[in-house]
């Protein structure tokens, strides 16, 4: 069943590069830095899935585990970067708001990866090609955050895409988008899960190819990294006739 993620997830890495080098191309336009980061983060979380797929043993299977929760963290922090620069919202918050969450995200992955007397996972095994335990409080607080990095970023971009228009809301709207996917792949997997008692090939590397696939549609179709693209087809016209 995990061939289907194998193969979107080589082809969401061919994407994320792609998309990686624009974004350093146009790297002084807001949310571009962050979006790269992002971008590379996910490359970073979609090997870690695939070669997780593959391990044999428990302790290889939780390596590949805690290599792509590292990215998880990295990926949803600069999802709110991009999400706070691209809204314009990145005066409301200090950066000392942000360097305390990045911290506290730091905290929680060295309390998931230390593994303190089981309270991430405990009584682990493999079963198939998936790792499963019985999960602590520190597997919670991992997830709680996680969300709530995620959703974060969706609120900023709905506000941007209430408040503003042209350019900026169609942004919004693309951003909006791409995470459709996600939402949908958990939702039908954590209904295959409780009705059928088993999982769908893992979500993240099918999730990460179609998200990829609307961004770079939304960025070379309305040229997202151009902050004004008319004022500057109007500048290019007056320098040629000067």
């Amino acid at each position: 069943m995990n061939t289907w993620s194998i193969w979107f997830g080589f082809a969401a890495t061919l994407i994320i590069g792609g998309l990686a080098v624009t974004a350093w191309r146009h790297r002084f336009a807001p949310g571009a830095l962050p979006f790269m980061v992002f971008m590379l983060a996910q490359s970073q979380w979609s090997i870690g899935i695939l070669f997780g797929i593959g391990g044999a043993t428990v302790a290889v299977k939780l390596a590949w585990m805690y290599f792509y929760m590292g990215a998880a963290y990295i990926c949803l922090l600069s999802w709110v970067a991009m999400a706070l620069q691209m809204s314009g919202a990145a005066r409301e918050f200090s950066r000392k708001t942000l360097a305390g969450t990045a911290l506290g995200m730091a905290v929680l992955y060295l309390l998931a990866v230390s593994n303190w007397q089981g309270w991430f996972l405990a009584e682990i095994r493999v079963a198939g090609n998936q790792l499963q335990g019985r999960r602590g409080p520190f597997y919670w607080l991992t997830l709680g955050s996680l969300y709530g990095l995620f959703l974060w970023g969706v609120i900023l971009f709905i506000r941007q895409y209430g408040r503003s228009c042209g350019l900026r809301r169609r942004r919004a709207g693309v951003m909006l988008m791409s995470i459709v996917p996600m939402l949908l792949l958990n939702l039908v997997n954590v209904y295959c899960i409780q009705r059928y008692h088993r999982s769908l090939p893992e979500p993240f590397p099918i999730f990460f190819a179609i998200t990829d696939l609307i961004m770079a549609w939304g960025i070379f179709r309305w040229r997202f990294f151009d902050i004004m693209p008319g004022a500057k087809r109007w500048w290019r016209r007056k320098w040629a006739t000067a």
